[in-house]
């Protein structure tokens, strides 16, 4: 490897049972997390909010100079792709810069997500059935009271080789909430704002093969 890119020094070895892994994490620090409201999921009396954050892309498919060969390139293929995401932080009522005062807010949900990009288009190679909402539940306590907590997920994984095939792997951590109007005559925000998270995205890919 050069550079932890994960460049094949010598791709005419033994690919057989070579076993090259390249990994990048992504360090958010002091990052706020931002929901919007979702039309298309949300009425009068209930409204439903939803955002993420995203690590940086991973390259699934690479070319390694063929040494000796006039500078000839070899593209590699890698065939598995996997991501890990942590989150920490305070989801506390008291620090949310937008008025809620017509909102009660109750529960949300946390969860990972790994995201391949084929020709431009970005899409969820292993979607959760149920949705985030209930993932990885959370209750809001009394505003002012939050404490800095810590939102571990499960590593996701998959092939990335045959329907799979794509140009780069991302990891995504979703969050999502449903609130509850007090007056649903009144005007509710657009988006939710908390403040001063922090998140480790890690996404490794391994398994390298000729193209």
């Amino acid at each position: 490897m050069s550079g932890g890119l994960g460049y094949m020094n010598n791709p005419k070895g033994a690919l057989d049972t070579l076993e090259l892994v390249a990994r990048q994490q992504t360090d958010l620090s002091d990052e706020p997390i931002i929901l919007r409201r979702d039309p298309y999921r949300s009425d009068a009396s209930t409204v439903f909010y939803a955002g993420s954050l995203r690590s940086r892309a991973l390259e699934l498919v690479r070319q390694a100079v063929v040494p000796g060969s006039g500078g000839r390139y070899q593209r590699i293929q890698y065939t598995t792709a996997n991501a890990y995401a942590r989150l920490y932080g305070k989801f506390d009522v008291a620090d949310i810069p937008e008025n809620v005062s017509n909102l009660v807010l109750d529960t949300f949900g946390v969860q990972s997500r790994l995201l391949l990009t084929a020709g431009g288009t970005t899409g969820s190679a292993d979607p959760v059935t149920g949705g985030v909402v209930g993932a990885q539940p959370y209750s809001f306590p009394v505003a002012g009271t939050a404490v800095v907590t810590s939102f571990p997920m499960d590593v996701r994984g998959v092939g990335a080789s045959g329907a799979k095939l794509a140009d780069e792997a991302i990891c995504e951590i979703q969050v999502s909430l449903f609130a509850n109007t007090e007056d649903p005559a009144q005007p509710v925000p657009e988006r939710i704002t908390f403040p001063g998270f922090n998140a480790t995205l890690i996404v490794t890919a391994s398994g390298p093969t000729h193209l």
